[in-house]
């Protein structure tokens, strides 16, 4: 055979798995590593769309849950929702979103009208 060919075949054997075990190896210290963002204070817990650039957040802050409205890059806090009226709205098991509009508009958005 050529040598050529055998030198070819003797990097691929040795340099192919050194390069497999490598990104094994960064794949586990990464997964490692990205478990600090999970432990964050602040999460979304719920997100509803009501038009193209409008939505509806309930968004949990250590222990307190907080209705906020998003729209067109403007965002702000209705009010805060008590644990227990979160809990009671997460209970329900909702059919379409217009029903879960409806229960926003009735408990939360009183004040707009």
């Amino acid at each position: 055979m050529d040598s050529q060919l055998i030198l070819t075949l003797l990097k691929l054997v040795i340099f192919f798995p050194l390069v497999i075990g490598l990104i094994l190896w960064l794949g586990k210290t990464v997964e490692k590593y990205s478990h600090i963002n999970r432990k964050s204070t602040m999460r979304v817990v719920e997100r509803l769309t009501i038009s193209k650039d409008n939505s509806l957040l309930i968004v949990k802050i250590r222990d307190r849950f907080y209705l906020v409205t998003s729209a067109q890059g403007k965002i702000e806090i209705v009010e805060e929702v008590a644990g227990e009226d979160y809990k009671e709205i997460e209970m329900i098991k909702l059919k379409n979103s217009s029903e879960l509009k409806q229960i926003f508009k009735d408990k939360y958005l009183k004040w707009r009208k």
